[in-house]
């Protein structure tokens, strides 16, 4: 079995979407289960959503932070998955999945405005304006009503 799980997933156990993963692997661990565990970082992906903030308003909004994080594209985590299900010597380990640089939210910024050869903004990390946008955009039976 190969278990998609969340780069540091440990360090951050109050991440709601977190905490289940680290359940996970102690289940795996307990019930004896053959495994390998796969745990991407940010996906670049995840900028897909972006195309309106980055086309209309100039802005990349990721709260990534000046230190950044490292991206992966989901088809490295396909293949990495596919490599520990189709090779032997991977049972009971973990890989990292991370890109190949930390990229931070101006670098990010910069990368976007290259790509579209106009200025994009990097408006920095304000977690609670960026909290009420992906609010906004959640499909309104995953909105939560709690703070």
């Amino acid at each position: 079995m190969v278990y998609h799980s969340v780069f540091r997933v440990e360090r951050y156990p109050d991440v709601p979407h977190f905490a289940p993963k680290v359940a996970i692997k102690a289940a795996l661990k307990a019930f004896d289960v053959p495994f390998t565990i796969i745990r991407p970082n940010y996906f670049v992906q995840n900028d897909a959503r972006l195309k309106d903030a980055l086309t209309k308003a100039g802005t990349y909004p990721m709260p990534l932070g000046t230190p950044g994080i490292s991206a992966v594209d989901a088809r490295d985590i396909a293949e990495a998955a596919a490599v520990a299900l189709t090779t032997d010597g991977h049972a009971g380990k973990t890989y990292n999945l991370n890109g190949p640089e930390v990229l931070s939210g101006p670098k990010v910024a910069s990368i976007w405005s290259d790509l579209l050869g106009k200025p994009v903004t990097y408006p920095g990390e304000d977690l609670d304006a960026f909290e009420a946008q992906m609010r906004q955009q959640s499909p309104p039976g995953r909105r939560s009503t709690s703070g």
